[in-house]
C-alpha cells in the first residue's frame, strides 16, 4: 500500500505505456546512414544507484526496457567510482578532480566539458529537477546539490547561474521550453530530482518519469533531423558491482543495437566531446569511444 500511494503520489502525469511506444519511440533509432561528423545536440540524462541487472527487462522499468530494445544498449558500461559525486565529475571533466565524498562544501578547478563551450562561444545547460533556484550550490527537498554536476567547478562561477536552471515538469519550464522552441543548447544534462532518479523512490516511479519526458526529446526537430544523440545513464552500482545500465538514442542507431565493448563514464565523455567536435578531457583520452558502436 504504502509503495502503491508513493507511485501516486510522485509519478508525473503520463501517457500510457501504449501510447509512448506507438508514439516518437517507434521511430526513434532506424539505423540511418552516413552519420555527420558532429552533431548540434548532446543531451544526457542520468538517473542513480542500479546495476544494469536490476534495470534491463524489470518488470518494474517496462518502458527504459522498451527504449533500450527500441534503440542502442551498452552491456558492459561500468561506473568508474563510488559514491555518486565523483562519477558526475568523471561524466563532465574526465578526471573527479580528486573529489572522493559526496561533498556539498567541495569544489574543483579541472577543466571540463562546459567551459570548453564557453570559450567556443557555445551554450550549455544544466537541468536539474526540484531545484529552487538556479545553479544552487545546497540540498533542498528532492534536489541534491551531488546530482548537479556544474555546481562544483569553480571556473563556470561567472555563468552557472544562466546556465544551470530548474528544469520544470513536463507541463512547463525551462527544459519544455527549450524542446519545444527548438531552443536546446549543444549540450544539455538533465538531472532528475531524488524521487525521478531511483536514489529514494521505487524504480517504476523513474521509469514512470521517464516515459513522461522521452517522447517530447524525441519529437524535438533536432532529433527528428538527426542532429541530435541523447545518453541515459546511472552514476553507480551497487557495492561492488558497478556494471550499470547505458542507453543510446539517435536516428543513426540501429533499433535493437547491443554493444559488447567495455565502456566507462570516461567513454560517455570521449564520445560527447567527439560529438560536438571538441578535444578530449583527461580519462576521456584514454576510453574507448562509443561511436562505432551504435553507428553515431
Amino acid at each position: 500500500m504504502a509503495a502503491a500511494l508513493l507511485v501516486g503520489l510522485t509519478a508525473p502525469a503520463l501517457v500510457s505505456p501504449g501510447a509512448a511506444s506507438a508514439g516518437p519511440l517507434a521511430s526513434a533509432c532506424t539505423g540511418r546512414e552516413r552519420p555527420p561528423a558532429t552533431y548540434r545536440h548532446v543531451l544526457v540524462i542520468v538517473m542513480e544507484n542500479h546495476t544494469a541487472a536490476q534495470i534491463f527487462g524489470s518488470p518494474k522499468t517496462p518502458y527504459i526496457t522498451r527504449v533500450a530494445r527500441s534503440c542502442g544498449r551498452a552491456v558492459d558500461y561500468d561506473a568508474v567510482t563510488h559514491p555518486s559525486l565523483p562519477n558526475y565529475l568523471a561524466m563532465t571533466a574526465g578526471s573527479t578532480g580528486g573529489i572522493t565524498t559526496d561533498c556539498n562544501v567541495c569544489r574543483t578547478n579541472v577543466p571540463s566539458i562546459f567551459r570548453q563551450l564557453a570559450r567556443r562561444g557555445r551554450a550549455w545547460r544544466g537541468y536539474a529537477e526540484s531545484m529552487p533556484a538556479p545553479c544552487l550550490r545546497a540540498d533542498s527537498g528532492r534536489y541534491l546539490m551531488r546530482h548537479n554536476p556544474a555546481v562544483y567547478f569553480h571556473h563556470l562561477r561567472g555563468t552557472c547561474r544562466t546556465s544551470d536552471l530548474p528544469m520544470g515538469t513536463p507541463a512547463r519550464g525551462a527544459l519544455r521550453h527549450a524542446l519545444r522552441t527548438n531552443a536546446l543548447p549543444a549540450y544539455a544534462f538533465l538531472t532528475p530530482d531524488a524521487c525521478h532518479d531511483m536514489h529514494d523512490c521505487p524504480k517504476s516511479v523513474g521509469d514512470a518519469w521517464l516515459r513522461s519526458w522521452l517522447p517530447m526529446i524525441l519529437a524535438n526537430t533536432s532529433y527528428r533531423n538527426g542532429r541530435m544523440v541523447v545518453f541515459l545513464t546511472f552514476d553507480e552500482g551497487i557495492g561492488s558491482n558497478q556494471r550499470i545500465a547505458t542507453i543510446v538514442l539517435s536516428r543513426y542507431v540501429g533499433a535493437g543495437t547491443v554493444s559488447r565493448a567495455h565502456f566507462t563514464h570516461y567513454s560517455l565523455l570521449r564520445t560527447t566531446e567527439n560529438l560536438l567536435g571538441l578535444p578530449l578531457l583527461g580519462g576521456a583520452r584514454h576510453a574507448a569511444g562509443m561511436r562505432r558502436a551504435f553507428g553515431v
